[in-house]
C-alpha cells in the first residue's frame, strides 16, 4: 500500500514537472502595424517574413486595423517585406529576433503610381513593447570569456547587478542600492 502511494506521488510529480518544462519555449514573435504616410492603417497589406539561413517563409494579410503578428518563430535573422496595392514595397533585412523577446516592427508605406521597391538598410533596433522581459543571446565565445571563477554556471548569475550570490543559496541586497545599512 505504501509503495503504491509512493508510485502515484512520483508519477504525479513527474507529470507536473514535464508540463512545466514543456511550457518553456525557445521561440519568439514579431508583430507590428502597416500604415500610410498620413498614419491611416492599411488593411489587407501583405507581410512576408523569410529566414535566409533555413529558407523558411511565412506570409499573411494585415487585419482590419492594419496589424500583423507572426507567432512561434525560431530565433534568427529575418528579412521582412510589406506590400500593398498602390504603395511601394518595403523590405527590412537583418531583423534579429531573440528567444522569448517579442519584437515590434511597424511599416509606413509611401504611395506609388508605379511599382517601386524601397529597401531600408539602417534602422533603430527592435523594441519589446509587450512586456518587461529582456533577452540576450550569448555566443559560445562570450560565455567562455566571462569572468566565472571555476566555470560554475551559478557564478555567472552573480554578474547581474543588485544581488550577491552566497554559497548556500541566499541572496542579499548590496548596501547603497536599495538595501538598508545597519547603524550602530
Amino acid at each position: 500500500m505504501r509503495n503504491r502511494r509512493f508510485g502515484i506521488l512520483t508519477a504525479t510529480l513527474s507529470l507536473i514537472f514535464s508540463i512545466a518544462v514543456w511550457g518553456q519555449s525557445g521561440t519568439t514573435s514579431l508583430h507590428g502595424a502597416i500604415s500610410d504616410a498620413n498614419g491611416a492603417v492599411l488593411p489587407s497589406a501583405t507581410v512576408t517574413i523569410t529566414d535566409p539561413q533555413t529558407g523558411f517563409t511565412r506570409s499573411m494579410q494585415t487585419a482590419a486595423d492594419g496589424t500583423y503578428q507572426f507567432l512561434q518563430l525560431q530565433p534568427s535573422k529575418y528579412k521582412v517585406q510589406a506590400s500593398a496595392n498602390g504603395f511601394a514595397t518595403l523590405k527590412r533585412e537583418d531583423v534579429t529576433l531573440q528567444v522569448n523577446t517579442p519584437a515590434t516592427l511597424n511599416f509606413t508605406m509611401q504611395v506609388s503610381a508605379t511599382k517601386v521597391e524601397i529597401e531600408v538598410t539602417s534602422e533603430a533596433p527592435l523594441v519589446n513593447t509587450q512586456d518587461a522581459s529582456i533577452g540576450n543571446a550569448f555566443t559560445p565565445r562570450q560565455l567562455i570569456d566571462l569572468p566565472a571563477e571555476g566555470r560554475d554556471p551559478v557564478a555567472i548569475l552573480s554578474l547581474a547587478g543588485r544581488h550577491l550570490h552566497r554559497p548556500g543559496g541566499s541572496k542579499q541586497r548590496q548596501p547603497g542600492r536599495g538595501g538598508r545599512r545597519r547603524t550602530q
